[in-house]
């Protein structure tokens, strides 16, 4: 029992750290950190998601960016 919990806790540790190279809230690469990366085309159920997809050119590194959903319904008014 107690080496399922562990391999869960490294399996979980393992997704985040992934997720963490794969997902930036800033135009900046998680990697290293460079501010300009360039754009590249969306793939998959990406394109459905409200991301944008970057490369990095100094590291290499392939990453989304989650945008900032606004909600325009919060501002107006009911009657």
């Amino acid at each position: 029992m107690l080496l399922i919990r562990a391999l869960v806790l490294l399996s979980v540790v393992g997704i985040l750290i992934v997720l963490y190279r794969l997902v930036s809230f800033r135009k900046q690469c998680p990697g290293c950190g460079y501010a300009d990366p360039n754009r590249i085309p969306r793939k998959g159920i990406a394109k459905r998601l409200p991301v944008k997809a970057y490369a990095c050119p100094r590291c290499h590194n392939h990453f989304y960016k989650i945008r900032e959903v606004t909600q325009a319904s919060s501002n107006a008014t009911l009657v």
